[in-house]
């Protein structure tokens, strides 16, 4: 049986991801799995947390010149239309059942 992969601090995260070279963020495999290795600690997020009655909330973690790391949260029955981010590579991970974190390249 596989163990589960420890869990990381949003710091460790962010030290990690700005290790990547700019080529990781043209395809979507690299960072596939390194979402898939190292998943966030949730109370480590909570800085980052944020919530509106009216609407989900995009809260800003990292930014750099490759890909913006935010925290997505929504209140109890909000919803977010389908929808795209045309000519973007986008990538989601859910470090917790209350919020969703995005990473848009």
């Amino acid at each position: 049986m596989a163990s589960a992969a420890k869990q990381v601090s949003v710091h460790d995260f962010i030290s990690e991801l700005r290790k990547f070279p700019e080529a990781a963020f043209d395809r979507t495999e690299q960072l596939r799995a390194f979402l898939q290795a190292a998943p966030l600690n949730p109370e480590s997020l909570a800085p980052y947390l944020t919530w509106d009655r009216q609407h989900y909330t995009r809260n800003l973690i990292d930014k750099t010149s490759l890909y913006e790391l935010l925290a997505i949260c929504w209140e109890v029955g909000q919803a977010s239309s389908v929808h795209n981010h045309r000519d973007q590579n986008c990538w989601m991970a859910v470090p917790s059942a209350v919020c969703w974190s995005r990473i848009f390249a």
